[in-house]
């Protein structure tokens, strides 16, 4: 066989492979979990945008008024990891709440495993036990998540949890969860290609076809960017820190306190 033949099959090949890899994992699973865009993180596209606007604006009242930090997360896939692990380290890496003060709570959401947990930093155990952590849960959350209804549900728990952080403060909160009426359909507004990857591939094919590269280390290249890193399989995937400094996000730690469930 010619050589040419011989360097196309190769790359043919190898290009299969390595778009296989892509197919095994999701590509969101695959990569490292961002940094906070705010106080809601809707990363799974699923609250709508009137539910999402009037929980930014009952977090950020609770924020500015009774110095407490509710967040929301929304994740498609965490690979089967447990959410309670993934859903402390998550928090702590990104630093909810004043750090010394630790009010902070996190509601987080997989879809894919549908399952949901509410994280409390150590300033707020007090406040929210285990307990009525679970009944939030419970009672304001999972019925509608069951029902796909993820903006009323999760718009139900955060207003849950900042009316007791109010209470506890003893201040008043003019936020007011959003309605169904007010809800619209969310399109899309991620996309998630391989274009990436394939630029990479055609760097180590180039390479390769040079001599600058070997046949072994084309192939480990492939394999390692077909699977690198991110948070799949585990909470121990992450990679960096966010130090805080903007809304809220400054450093707080958790003990593991609040509760998780399925929906």
């Amino acid at each position: 066989m010619p050589i040419r033949r011989k360097t196309l099959l190769l790359f043919l090949l190898s290009l299969a492979f390595f778009l296989s890899l892509l197919s095994i994992h999701p590509v969101l699973a695959d990569e490292p979990i961002p940094p906070p865009r705010g106080l809601i993180n809707d990363f799974a596209d699923i609250i709508p945008p009137a539910y999402e606007e009037r929980m930014n604006s009952l977090a950020q009242e609770v924020l500015e008024k009774a110095d407490a930090t509710l967040t929301v997360v929304t994740i498609k896939d965490i690979g089967g990891a447990n959410i309670d692990e993934f859903t402390n380290r998550l928090y702590e890496m990104w630093g909810v709440g004043k750090k010394g003060e630790d009010r902070g709570v996190m509601i987080l959401v997989v879809l894919k495993e549908r399952r949901i947990r509410i994280e409390v930093g150590y300033g707020l155990e007090g406040v929210i036990p285990d307990g009525l952590a679970g009944q939030i849960r419970d009672q304001a959350i999972v019925p509608y998540l069951k029902k796909d209804e993820f903006g009323l549900g999760l718009s139900n728990g955060l207003s849950a949890l900042a009316g007791i952080i109010a209470k506890d403060r003893g201040i008043e909160l003019a936020g007011k969860p959003a309605t169904t009426q007010e809800v619209t359909s969310k399109e899309n507004r991620r996309v998630y290609g391989i274009f990436p990857f394939l630029f990479l591939l055609f760097v180590f094919f180039f390479l390769f076809r040079s001599g600058r590269l070997g046949i072994g280390t084309f192939l480990l290249l492939m394999l390692l960017g077909g699977g690198r890193g991110g948070f799949r399989g585990g909470a121990g995937g992450f990679s960096g820190g966010f130090g805080g400094g903007f809304g809220g996000f400054g450093g707080g730690m958790s003990g593991g306190g609040g509760a998780s469930g399925s929906f």
